[in-house]
């Protein structure tokens, strides 16, 4: 049977829903970190001997003197970002065509509920998402946009990307 038209998501009532509490605090960090673990799992299956490799970055707050106690040194300046690296499959259409769908059950038999992105608008304003991948044709391309309130998938604009080329990126 065709559907009569495709079910729609309110992005800002999905995120309402995510709890994210005082001991969750790491939850946004935790489902990145496994986004990147499965992503070089994917690779894999066509790659047995790939070496996966993952960074993670914390960006902090900029320095500002007057704004500093004599007892805060640079490592105790609040983290105001995140930067996570991985080598894995990447944003491929079938991987886009996923994130751009609520509650997606692709990764259930790896224990996936499909929310983990939302809890990124959780504890964020925007998500830059830049990422390398090789098409169907064996071709390298790049997928570059912002995940943000209040309807999701935004370009890149040019403050987007000087902050982007500011630190390493994969």
């Amino acid at each position: 049977m065709k559907p009569i038209e495709k079910f729609e998501t309110d992005l800002v009532g999905r995120v309402d829903k995510i709890r994210i509490g005082p001991k969750k605090c790491l939850m946004p960090l935790f489902e990145t970190i496994v986004n990147s673990l499965q992503a070089i799992e994917d690779i894999k299956t066509t790659q047995t001997d790939y070496k996966g490799e993952i960074k993670v970055y914390l960006i902090r707050e900029k320095e500002d003197d007057s704004q500093l106690s004599i007892d805060l040194g640079k490592e105790n300046r609040q983290i105001h970002s995140f930067r996570i690296i991985d080598n894995g499959i990447g944003f491929n259409n079938k991987n886009y065509g996923d994130f751009k769908k609520s509650d997606t059950t692709s990764k259930k038999e790896k224990g996936g509920k499909g929310i983990g992105r939302f809890s990124w608008l959780k504890a964020f304003e925007k998500v830059r998402i830049y990422s390398k991948y090789i098409d169907d044709e064996g071709n390298t391309q790049v997928k570059k946009f912002l995940f943000s309130l209040p309807d999701g998938i935004y370009p890149f604009d040019s403050e987007d990307q000087k902050d982007l080329d500011k630190y390493p990126h994969g």
